[in-house]
């Protein structure tokens, strides 16, 4: 586990607990961050990885260059 998971884990836990505004907003900052690591995986992954998800390279190209603060809606918590 990367130095970052680590952080964000930690973050994570903090933060789940606190109610209020900047909680709120640091906890989408976190997602924003996961979801940026995702994508840069998704972009490394080889073919025949892809093949086994089910996504072409186009797709995936495309969604690894999505921007930092597009966050799909079903992975914020409301």
């Amino acid at each position: 586990m990367s130095n970052l998971s680590i952080a964000l884990e930690w973050m994570e836990f903090a933060l789940e607990h606190r109610p209020g505004r900047l909680p709120r907003i640091l906890a989408l900052g976190i997602l924003a961050l996961r979801i940026r690591r995702e994508r840069n995986q998704l972009a490394n992954l080889s073919d025949a990885q892809l093949t086994d998800i089910a996504v072409d390279r186009e797709a995936a190209l495309r969604e690894s260059t999505r921007r930092f603060d597009d966050i799909p809606a079903h992975r914020v918590e409301r």
